[in-house]
């Protein structure tokens, strides 16, 4: 009887121990890709920054300088939208991961639940 016990609590750990093995790798793979995106977000500001450095030499008045500048600002703000779009989808698919995952586990544990445990007979 014991050794039933013991393998009912060996076999919890092992699918909680999986459990979180795969919540690790969705939140992995979910930071990764948020990552990336601050990344190419930095990456933008900087190109614009430099750029708007590049005005002020390359342009001979205000009026072009600031029509220039303008110019840049509105592809710095669709580069920031799309951004800002990309990186919600990353969150709706995290979204629809996790709540995929959280169903298949407790789809497994009410499964679990409803096998009969083994009935201890009376001496």
């Amino acid at each position: 009887m014991q050794n039933e016990y013991i393998e009912q609590w060996q076999s919890l750990g092992k699918e909680t121990f999986g459990a979180i093995k795969e919540l690790e790798s969705i939140g992995t793979r979910a930071l990764e890709q948020l990552a990336a995106q601050n990344l190419a977000l930095v990456n933008v500001y900087v190109e614009t920054g430099v750029r708007n450095m590049g005005l002020v030499n390359e342009t001979r008045g205000y009026k072009e300088l600031v029509a220039a500048q303008m110019e840049l600002a509105s592809t710095l703000t669709s580069k920031v939208v799309e951004n800002g779009h990309k990186s919600a989808d990353i969150l709706n698919d995290l979204r629809n991961e996790l709540t995929t995952w959280y169903e298949g586990k407790v789809s497994a544990a009410s499964k679990a639940a409803l096998k009969k445990a083994p009935v201890k007979k009376a001496a």
